[in-house]
């Protein structure tokens, strides 16, 4: 569990919750607000009892053999032909899930969920074509934005994610497979990017995004290294100036995250393969 501030409020959620009929007038909770937002965006759900198929506690990542294991698995599956290749694909599902439920209730609604390593699933469903997973939490333990101090809350609520969280299962990831650090966390980045700029900041309430707002500078600028438990700001490394191109601008990556080494052959938009004559690859 994160650790919990005096200030910050415990609302007990009961899982996948439904508004109260009875009370047909009564406005949705924030907490409740952030729920349906989750279900919607990455699919969220509670899984306190037996795990499903091709699904793993988070901590269990974390030993050598059960992440070999994982990888060797979901290689064929997805069509890549090294551990490097599968742990960087799998981990761009990881991150857009646990960044999602660990940042989007935050700065859209002021509410957070635990998303520390033991309250949290790595789902690794795919069907062969695409990503099945969604964001599976243990319990679904709601933890409200004090009405002072919310920086103090938010900075706690991103550590629990990032160094206690995605830190680790990276260097698992790493360690297992021999995928560069640099790649996982670009990975992490670009899908922190998406999630601010095209999804969040489209809110229409002013007072709402300015929050969103500072709430993504503080992740590129302000947090330290040790939020991240890496050597330096990983968000900010990989916050460059965006390339014309065409009629649109795009930032492109700096790292490959080897997408295009599995089948169909297709290049991420951002591939910085694409700013340079191709050459091949091997991962």
């Amino acid at each position: 569990m994160p650790a919990r501030n005096t200030m910050c409020r415990m609302v007990r959620i009961p899982p996948m919750m439904r508004p109260d009929t009875s009370a047909p007038n009564a406005a949705p909770s924030p907490a409740f607000k952030a729920q349906q937002a989750l279900e919607a965006l990455c699919g969220l759900q509670t899984l306190p009892g037996p795990l499903p198929e091709n699904t793993r506690a988070a901590p269990d990542i974390l030993d050598g053999d059960n992440c070999r294991k994982l990888l060797d698995a979901l290689g064929p599956v997805i069509g890549s032909r090294s551990r490097k290749i599968t742990a960087s694909l799998l981990s761009k599902r990881i991150a857009f899930l646990f960044t999602a439920g660990g940042l989007y209730p935050v700065s859209m609604h002021d509410q957070a969920f635990d998303m520390s390593l033991d309250n949290c699933v790595v789902d690794y469903r795919h069907d062969g074509h695409r990503w099945q997973s969604a964001l599976l939490l243990r319990t679904l333990d709601g933890i409200s934005a004090p009405a002072n101090d919310r920086d103090v809350w938010r900075e706690q609520m991103c550590k629990t994610l990032f160094s206690g969280n995605l830190a680790p299962i990276w260097q698992a990831l790493h360690e297992a497979s021999g995928v560069s650090l640099s790649i996982l966390w670009e990975n992490t980045a670009v899908r922190i990017f998406s999630l601010y700029e095209r999804r969040m900041m489209r809110e229409t309430d002013t007072q709402k995004l300015s929050q969103i707002r500072a709430d993504f500078d503080f992740l590129l600028h302000q947090a330290d290294s040790s939020i991240f438990g890496t050597p330096k700001n990983p968000l900010g490394s990989f916050y460059f100036d965006k390339t014309k191109t065409g009629d649109v601008e795009i930032r492109y990556r700096r790292t490959c995250c080897y997408y295009y080494l599995t089948p169909p052959k297709e290049y991420c938009s951002t591939c910085p393969l694409l700013l340079k004559p191709r050459v091949k690859k091997h991962a």
